[in-house]
């Protein structure tokens, strides 16, 4: 957190907010695949709403009399019945855990630089594990280091590391930061903005 990386300090952003207290960044690691777990959610709820559909349909032909054949009705009827429930019971009870994190959401994980207490919070919705706080002199930058190698051309955010042997915790924590770019010194000139602003 002492190295300067830059002469060019630069935010890229976005940022929710910027002063004399804090800085909040909006985490956006893999915001590029965002609507894909919408996408893929509406093709699973389509199945019991389809057989609950083609269900009543047979079920009101039958009613009307338009159809002559009562038992093939009466065993499609059964057939849709169970997988509406089946569908309907596995969306409600395990599926539901895995579409609530993206479905018809925009969902930004936030990170807060606090240059007062000097701590890092990271700011996750409680069931992706809440919000985690860290020291700002555990923080490492993870798309450049002292060998020199960086992710130039990589379409990457800015990626901020806390690793076991500073934190103490058993598992490292990594949070992305600000925008996809494939310009490495992107990274490096963020990285800048937010250490001065830090320091």
């Amino acid at each position: 957190t002492q190295e300067s990386v830059s002469d060019n300090p630069r935010p890229i952003g976005p940022y929710y907010a910027y002063n004399d207290r804090y800085l909040e960044i909006r985490g956006g690691m893999f915001e590029n695949f965002r609507g894909i777990l919408t996408w893929i959610s509406l093709l699973i709820f389509i199945v019991p709403f389809t057989s609950y559909e083609l269900g009543i349909e047979i079920a009101l032909n039958l009613y009307s009399q338009k159809d002559d054949d009562i038992v093939l009705g009466v065993i499609f009827i059964i057939i849709y019945s169970i997988i509406t429930l089946i569908f309907s019971y596995l969306i409600l009870r395990y599926f539901r855990y895995i579409y609530r994190f993206e479905l018809f959401t925009i969902r930004h994980i936030r990170v807060r630089f606090n240059r007062v207490t000097r701590q890092v919070y990271i700011q996750r919705p409680k069931y992706c594990g809440g919000t985690v706080v860290f020291k700002w002199e555990h923080i490492m930058p993870s798309n450049f280091g002292e060998s020199g190698s960086d992710m130039n051309g990589t379409n990457m955010v800015n990626l901020m590391t806390f690793h076991p042997y500073k934190t103490g915790f058993p598992v490292a924590h990594s949070v992305g930061i600000g925008k996809n770019t494939y310009n490495g010194q992107d990274y490096k000139d963020e990285w800048e903005f937010i250490r001065r602003y830090m320091e």
